[in-house]
């Protein structure tokens, strides 16, 4: 099947499309919302400014496919290789990319919003001035990774791998740190845990002098025995009134 041959059927109401070749298709600007390319060949592909919103691209061979300024919402890319893809300014919010190869892409500018990454492969990946605002990265692979000024409000860092080569700001890094390894004894006084996904996290015994927790996610987290004198817990979701109660007296300032 040639470009043309799929435009005219998904014109006539044809949705399925597996496994198609469609190596170097021209389709920029093209309207392809809900269409299934599961499996298909899409290496070179120009589907910038396309509309795949809850399109399904599992499988799919992206390699090199431009996908600038795209609207993925919703999609589905479970698995699918995007090495080297160009994805500046896409829409990506609430994307299935659960082991997605996304080697050396660039997704600079992209809007992530509650994507799911969970075991995805962003080495290398580019992702600069990003909106991953609420993002699953469970296990996910940053090594290399640029994230210069992402928004990583609310992210879920939880044993996302990072290393030396990755660029993330010291404030994110450390909350990795503690979602992935815990916090328990730790001397963290006066840090900037704002905004920061830390469910279940492990502060026993620690050290929270002065921290600002607002607007932080703490469900579950583990706060016995810590040092809670003047810290911040504003607007934060998941503490109960009773565990409210008890920080304050213990030192903390508590608002809603």
């Amino acid at each position: 099947m040639n470009t043309k041959q799929l435009l005219e059927s998904y014109a006539q109401g044809e949705r399925n499309f597996p496994s198609v070749i469609l190596i170097g298709a021209k389709l920029k600007n093209t309207d392809l919302h809900q269409i299934n390319l599961s499996r298909a060949n899409l290496i070179n592909a120009d589907l910038g400014n396309g509309n795949l919103i809850n399109a399904n691209l599992s499988n799919a061979n992206l390699r090199y496919a431009d996908l600038t300024a795209a609207y993925l919402t919703g999609a589905k890319l479970i698995g699918a290789n995007l090495t080297k893809a160009l994805l500046m300014k896409a829409y990506l919010n609430d994307a299935n990319l659960i082991h997605a190869q996304l080697v050396e892409a660039n997704l600079k500018w992209a809007n992530l919003t509650k994507a799911k990454l969970i075991s995805a492969n962003l080495n290398s990946v580019n992702l600069k001035y990003a909106n991953l605002t609420g993002v699953n990265l469970i296990g996910a692979d940053l090594r290399g990774a640029d994230l210069t000024n992402a928004d990583l409000t609310s992210v879920n860092f939880s044993g996302t791998i990072i290393d030396d080569t990755t660029v993330i700001s010291e404030k994110w890094r450390l909350v990795r740190d503690i979602v992935t390894k815990g916090a328990k004894g730790r001397n963290l006084s006066y840090a900037n845990l704002s905004g920061a996904n830390l469910i279940g996290a492990n502060f026993i015994e620690a050290n929270l002098t002065g921290v600002n927790f607002t607007g932080a996610n703490l469900s579950g987290v583990y706060l016995n025995h810590a040092q809670v004198n003047n810290t911040l817990f504003v607007g934060v979701i998941g503490l109960s009134k009773s565990a409210k109660f008890d920080l304050k007296k213990r030192g903390a300032i508590v608002k809603e």
